[in-house]
């Protein structure tokens, strides 16, 4: 989990987890931004409901941010 440090509550749980077919995976991954934006996007939407219940609350735009410096390698942000 390498954002867990960020969050308060522990992100290694069932509403956390998604399947993904192998073209999706690469995408989240090593796509383009816009398209890792949209599958994010479609994600949280499917998500969110179930996260906030269990202490993460989460933006879009945090998430696509974190998952930008992941892409990029950058430096762990701080929690927001």
């Amino acid at each position: 989990m390498e954002h867990q440090d960020t969050f308060d509550a522990s992100l290694d749980i069932l509403e956390n987890v998604v399947i993904l077919c192998p073209t999706c995976h690469r995408k989240l991954h090593h796509g383009l931004p816009k398209d890792r934006a949209a599958l994010l996007k479609s994600l949280l939407g499917i998500r969110s409901l179930g996260l906030c219940s269990r202490g993460i609350d989460v933006s879009l735009k945090r998430l696509l941010q974190l998952s930008l410096l992941r892409k990029a390698g950058g430096a762990k942000p701080r929690a927001a």
